[in-house]
């Protein structure tokens, strides 16, 4: 049993000794007019925060909070990602495990799912690019009682990404 532990233990340093620790933020924001009889002005931010760790192959494990703003309309989700960092590239997969949808005093609570694929321009420890996302939810309940039909919302959605190497 020693033994076994002291191989886990040396097959966890060798994993984290050729590890990278990031810490990448994202912005969407999108200021637009409808027009239906008179104008009305609505405005849309998104940030999305992941902490994670990315092994010498490229491999990237971590977490995700993500948070909406649009009028009175707020979303806050979190949840596990995966993906590959390497040569400025960036490919994530994240499953939020929670989202909770906060429409005027109503609540939806749901799941989704969000894929990234973006570019990542190197200045010294820290890089800046382009990232292009298409993101998942669904909302299978509304002030705690489940609804059917489920509420989907689905976009694509272009972000400027920073990403900080620790």
């Amino acid at each position: 049993m020693k033994q076994l532990l002291l191989l886990l233990a040396i097959s966890v340093m060798g994993i984290t000794a050729n590890a990278a620790v990031y810490f990448t933020p994202s912005l969407f924001y999108m200021k637009y007019e409808v027009e239906q009889g008179s104008t009305a002005e609505s405005e849309l931010s998104i940030y999305n925060f992941k902490l994670g760790m990315t092994l010498a192959s490229g491999l990237y494990v971590g977490g995700v909070y993500d948070m909406e703003a649009m009028d009175d309309n707020d979303r806050t989700s979190y949840g596990l990602g995966v993906g590959y960092i390497k040569d400025g590239w960036n490919l994530h997969f994240t499953y939020f495990l929670s989202s909770e949808r906060e429409s005027g005093s109503s609540e939806y609570t749901g799941t989704g799912m969000n894929f990234e694929i973006g570019y990542l321009f190197p200045l010294g420890s820290w890089s800046l690019g382009p990232t292009l996302t298409y993101r998942m939810f669904t909302y299978d309940e509304y002030d705690d009682a489940s609804i059917n039909p489920e509420r989907d919302e689905n976009r694509f959605l272009p972000y400027v990404t920073l990403q900080f190497m620790f």
